[in-house]
């Protein structure tokens, strides 16, 4: 059985691994798997990303960066085992239900300058940015968003990291969803006049936005925005 799959990842169905995952059969090797799988550091970006996904790999062929892509595939199984042990079954369609609904919130609180909302839905980090955007904001300058269809979901990374707080159960897990929907956006100044986008028009887009949830604090079981993945293509 080959190694690789089209597009270069572990021959592990994903889909099927999150669908029907028993934890029992990761006891045995629990030890390796959570040394693998647990970054002892905290996020390694900017805006509180965990080893980000490289939206790149999509589009390029598959024997480009194989290792990285292998290490990467197990990483998320690994790291998938990890929140079965932690949270007991993941369920995937729930959680990417979820994920959605915070997505909207999210996007509509935000061009409604509604930081209540911003605040109940996203990680302090990602609230703090979203304060200062808002708060740079030009006055009476109108946003838009409108959500349409969404047309497909899927997990593309899962990652499990300790957060810094000197506890070693203090475990924090981040999903990054690609979302293939469609929405509208506008910008509008204080005359009403459009200067970006059209919050009539539809459009397709796609998005990879990373969520969190902590695996320890029982007060704290949801899970929150964490930033999108900007992806620039070559």
């Amino acid at each position: 059985m080959s190694l690789l799959g089209n597009r270069g990842f572990l021959l592990l169905d994903k889909k099927r691994v999150y669908k029907a995952f028993d934890p029992r059969s990761f006891t045995w090797r629990l030890g390796t798997m959570r040394y693998f799988a647990i970054s002892a550091k905290g996020p390694s970006s900017a805006n509180g990303i965990v080893d980000p996904y490289d939206p790149s790999l999509e589009w390029k062929p598959w024997y480009v960066d194989v290792t990285r892509r292998m290490l990467a595939s197990l990483r998320d199984v690994q790291a998938m085992a990890v929140m079965q042990r932690q949270m007991g079954r993941f369920k995937v369609k729930d959680f990417k239900e979820e994920a959605f609904q915070i997505y909207r919130q999210v996007n509509e609180a935000f061009a409604a300058g509604n930081k209540k909302l911003l605040f109940q839905f996203t990680t302090p980090l990602a609230f703090k940015d979203f304060c200062i955007a808002l708060d740079n904001r030009p006055p009476l300058e109108r946003h838009v968003w409108k959500l349409g269809k969404l047309f497909e979901s899927e997990i593309v990374r899962t990652r499990v990291f300790r957060w810094r707080s000197g506890n070693k159960k203090d475990i924090c897990a981040q999903i990054t969803l690609r979302f293939h929907l469609s929405r509208a956006l506008g910008v509008y100044n204080s005359k009403g006049e459009r200067i970006l986008g059209d919050a009539d028009k539809m459009e397709p887009i796609t998005e990879h936005i990373v969520f969190q949830r902590s695996l320890y604090l029982l007060e704290d079981f949801s899970w929150k925005y964490v930033g999108r993945i900007q992806v620039t293509r070559e």
